[in-house]
């Protein structure tokens, strides 16, 4: 619940991009209180802030003109934007700039110039970025960048998100400037961007990337790297390379990768290469990749790992009912499904394999 006379609350009023001098809600000077002066504000302030959107504003373009933005503060800024209207960061490098305990959520994030960096570039503990559609212009969706901190990052959460037609990478937590990073992953829709759906080469102990749908993008599907984390229920297909890579960032991986499908990507469904590896406790679903089912070092256990029969989707990467990855995965408890569906309940008899469970 937002209450804009909360004084820990400010509420944007213009899409003007503008800075007067010591503006506040109540203050703004100028033709309103502007997203840049709202988080110069809250900069400004101890604890926790949060910046919401008049709805008067539904519909319209914040369009950044006065160049890059500060760093979200430290200590709690929370940014809230329940979808009404598009921020575009024009021909800046680079969109928002997380710290520690920054959230965004509801946002609709677009722009960056040609070779720039992301939309959201994350550095620090405890970010949360949910419910985003973040969308076309240059750089990245999401990037890590652990110059923004001082040590590696913990607690990051990228959670229902639809992330696509960015220049390069949907996800990128990658060895740019990047100790390891520990991360939750779930329930996005990453399709259609330039580069890999999620580059998670620098993941640390205990993240799980889960019930994605990666698509259509033009390099990897995920990729997935240095310590141990969980790959389990995502739907991996028609991406311009591997569906699913494994690699090797100087540790070694032990990953759980169980209940993925992964389809029809342009190069091989499940690559090892490079000392990485993933354990398997079969129920993986992998077909009609182009290059091959697996290659290198992928430890898959069962004969139910690459598949001659066409899983049998519909329009939005769905089982159809006759699919034989219905009631085939196993419960490796986790998180809800794609569809919400609650943790450790299925439909049907057993749990589906890929990222949707049952129907919608």
């Amino acid at each position: 619940l937002i209450v804009e006379d909360d004084p820990f609350i400010g509420c944007v009023t213009t899409t003007v991009d503008e800075q007067d001098a010591g503006a506040t809600p109540g203050a703004p000077g100028g033709v309103g209180f502007s997203l840049r002066e709202a988080i110069n504000w809250a900069a400004s302030l101890p604890g926790r802030e949060t910046v919401c959107f008049d709805p008067a504003l539904a519909g319209q373009t914040i369009t950044f003109t006065l160049g890059v933005l500060p760093i979200l503060p430290i200590g709690g800024l929370r940014i809230a934007g329940g979808g009404v209207m598009t921020i575009d960061f024009g021909a800046l490098s680079y969109g928002f700039r997380t710290r520690i305990a920054n959230e965004l959520h509801g946002l609709r994030l677009t722009g960056v110039a040609a070779g720039g960096v992301a939309k959201i570039v994350i550095g620090g503990n405890n970010v949360i970025v949910s419910e985003c559609e973040i969308f076309a212009g240059g750089g990245a969706g999401i990037a890590w960048d652990q110059t923004l901190s001082s040590g590696p990052g913990t607690n990051l959460d990228v959670l229902d998100n639809d992330l696509h037609d960015n220049e390069t990478d949907g996800i990128r937590i990658a060895p740019l400037n990047a100790g390891d990073v520990g991360a939750e992953i779930l329930r996005n829709r990453i399709r259609d961007n330039g580069g890999s759906g999620i580059d998670a080469s620098r993941i640390g102990n205990g993240t799980v990337v889960g019930r994605n749908l990666v698509h259509g993008n033009g390099s990897q599907g995920i990729t997935i790297g240095s310590d141990n984390g969980d790959v389990i229920n995502n739907t991996v297909a028609f991406n311009g390379g591997d569906g699913v890579r494994f690699v090797d960032c100087g540790c070694a991986p032990d990953h759980r990768f169980w209940n993925n499908l992964v389809f029809d990507n342009a190069g091989v469904g499940l690559n090892g290469f490079a000392g990485g590896g993933g354990d398997s406790d079969g129920k993986n679903f992998v077909f009609g990749n182009d290059l091959g089912g697996t290659l290198g070092n992928v430890n898959l256990l069962g004969s139910d790992q690459v598949n001659t029969l066409d899983p049998l989707l519909e329009a939005d990467l769905e089982l159809a009912p006759a699919s034989p990855c219905r009631d085939s995965g196993v419960n490796v408890g986790g998180t809800p499904d794609a569809n919400g569906r609650d943790t450790g309940t299925f439909y049907g008899t057993a749990f589906d394999i890929g990222a949707w469970e049952g129907p919608r």
